[in-house]
């Protein structure tokens, strides 16, 4: 193959065979001189003799005489024509050639451009949202007062200055991460964003761990423990621990590569938050039949708003085990589902942990203060979770990447 390019700039090649030959280009259209083999020009070809029939002799080739079908003597024979590749004219004709004895110059052939390399952050979606919010909220403590009595308003730094050191170092903790977070989500990017999440999200669920502990050993401090045997407190961690994992590994699930391992242990978790709050609801309705007529009018409400939210929980968290096989690269709709269900269960037990002692009571005086709880619960969940899915995403895309 002859490879050459045309004044119009573009590339293209063509058959030896065509070598010397005049053709058109298949970009501009324009008449083109096809080099020789040895890659030099060859000459332009002749103007037409005079009676020398339709066709005009080619370069360096004389003119020809035909008489009685034979050349004159003293002169070379013409060549044979030339055929196209393309047959007819109407096949040359969709190349921009009008003449089908013309050579055909074939465009060369163009190279597949390289994919362009996308870091992990570029494939799951990393903005500092994450640690402004949470930040935010862990920083509403210092602006939400804790109650208002006959001295005024209860601000934490008068409210911390009569507790013991534990709880102030443990608010104090809090409120330093909750300032990392906004200042080191907004500077940083990619994992080391996301790292700064989990470890910040990690130090403040150890402080609140050491403070559970300190009220436990002072005595009579009332602690909840379950019951007598700690059956209680063990099958709540359990169906806790199930939630969270699967809420985490159904967003690593959705922001991730396809990984059989991610699926496995998402459907575990899932599985065991099920059977778990399934459980749980059995009991209680089991328990709600056996009460007295007076007694479950006057807790109706609560009883039929907790076991709406157990069966939203197992409901939520069981969708999960039917998705274990969707090996589709898109987003599962089933965990889609599970993670919306969890979410709405979640934010309706919020809305009933603020109101209802409020219904109940008629007074706002816990209003404040499970306002608090719940913003420094809510942000270090999603600090602390959040940080671990982007951890788990990065290091997924990074791997699949650099196949």
């Amino acid at each position: 193959m002859i490879s050459f390019r045309c004044a119009c700039g573009k590339s293209v090649r063509v058959d030896d065979r065509f070598a010397g030959k005049v053709g058109r280009c298949p970009y501009c259209k324009e008449k083109v001189q096809i080099p020789g083999l040895d890659g030099a020009p060859a000459k332009a070809p002749a103007p037409p003799a005079k009676g020398n029939g339709d066709r005009p002799p080619m370069a360096g080739l004389g003119a020809v005489s035909q008489q009685g079908g034979r050349a004159s003597a003293g002169r070379t024979p013409p060549p044979p024509p030339v055929s196209s590749d393309f047959g007819s004219g109407a096949e040359s004709d969709m190349y921009g050639f009008a003449d089908p004895a013309e050579p055909v110059v074939n465009p060369a052939p163009m190279r597949p451009r390289p994919k362009p390399q996308k870091s992990p952050a570029e494939m799951y979606s990393d903005t500092p949202a994450l640690g402004i919010i949470t930040g935010c909220l862990l920083l509403a403590n210092l602006v939400i007062p804790w109650g208002i009595g006959p001295k005024g308003v209860a601000m934490s730094w008068q409210v911390l200055g009569e507790a013991p050191i534990v709880v102030t170092g443990t608010f104090y903790t809090w409120w330093a991460c909750g300032l990392a977070a906004i200042i080191l989500g907004s500077v940083l990017k990619g994992l080391a964003r996301q790292t700064s999440y989990l470890g910040l999200g990690g130090v403040c669920v150890i402080m609140l761990l050491v403070s559970i502990a300190w009220f436990r050993r002072m005595p009579g401090v009332p602690v909840f423990s379950g019951g007598g045997d700690g059956s209680g407190t063990l099958t709540g961690t359990l169906t806790i621990f199930g939630l969270i994992g699967c809420a985490v590994l159904s967003h690593v699930r959705l922001g991730a590569p396809q990984r059989l391992w991610v699926s496995v242990v998402q459907s575990i978790c899932g599985g065991l938050a099920a059977v778990l709050m399934l459980g749980a609801l059995i009991m209680n309705i089991k328990s709600v039949s056996d009460l007295p007529r007076g007694v479950t009018g006057a807790i109706g409400f609560d009883l039929v708003f907790m076991l709406l939210l157990q069966a939203i929980f197992a409901i939520g968290s069981g969708l999960v085990i039917f998705d274990l096989f969707g090996t589709r690269r898109e987003a599962p709709g089933l965990t889609k589902t599970s993670l919306s269900l969890i979410y709405a269960g979640l934010g309706a037990l919020a809305l009933y942990l603020l109101f209802r002692p409020v219904a109940a009571t008629g007074s706002g005086i816990l209003l404040l203060p499970t306002l608090h709880m719940l913003a420094v619960a809510g942000s270090i969940s999603f600090l602390l979770g959040g940080g671990l899915v982007g951890v788990i995403v990065h290091l997924l895309w990074k791997r699949e990447l650099a196949k």
